[in-house]
């Protein structure tokens, strides 16, 4: 498969997209699999080289025309790539943060996530669909949020944008301002 990233996501088709890196914690063998056996009836696309995934997700890849590999994307093809996904898809074992929940907040776009802590830390469950990082949860998650109304996922973008505000330089130092006055008081 090809591995030039596109200069722009196809503005017809509806897509699911991954971004980060091809590494075993991320679990994309696991997301490859579930988009395979959905009927999801859009395209997955996945940043990074899929010469990177296991050989049996490759075997997978290969054979699944909506599977798409976009190579290696600059921030520009990035931001343009999550402006229009239907949603974002990030299965991963670990993770410290989750900095790419964000980004796709940023964009009012929904998320279908593992179900880390730190993901049901961060984000708004009324913007992000959880799964097990398995396959058969991941393959369900993908074809309820399918089944969701345009205007279920409007809403669930909003709330991950609207989610947003909490994580801002402000309020995050406005709220160690309050705990130092708490601890020295």
């Amino acid at each position: 498969p090809p591995t030039d990233a596109p200069s722009a996501p196809p503005t017809t088709r509806k897509y699911l997209l991954y971004v980060g890196r091809i590494a075993p914690n991320k679990r994309l063998d696991l997301a490859v699999a579930a988009f395979s056996e959905s009927s999801y009836d859009g395209e997955f696309a996945i940043t990074g080289d899929p010469r990177d995934l296991p050989e049996e997700t490759r075997r997978i890849f290969d054979e699944d025309r909506r599977l798409r590999a976009l190579g290696y994307v600059s921030e520009e093809e990035k931001a343009s790539w999550l402006s229009r996904a239907d949603a974002l898809v990030f299965p991963s074992d670990y993770e410290a943060f989750g900095t790419t929940l964000f980004e796709a907040s940023a964009y009012r776009r929904p998320v279908l996530c593992s179900a880390l802590e730190v993901f049901r830390e961060i984000m708004d469950p009324r913007g992000a669909m959880f799964f097990e990082n398995e396959t058969t949860a991941i393959r369900t998650t993908i074809e309820r949020f399918d089944a969701s109304s345009d205007e279920e996922k409007r809403s669930m973008g909003l709330r991950n944008y609207e989610n947003l505000a909490g994580f801002r330089f402000e309020n995050i130092a406005e709220a160690y301002r309050r705990l130092f006055e708490e601890l020295t008081a």
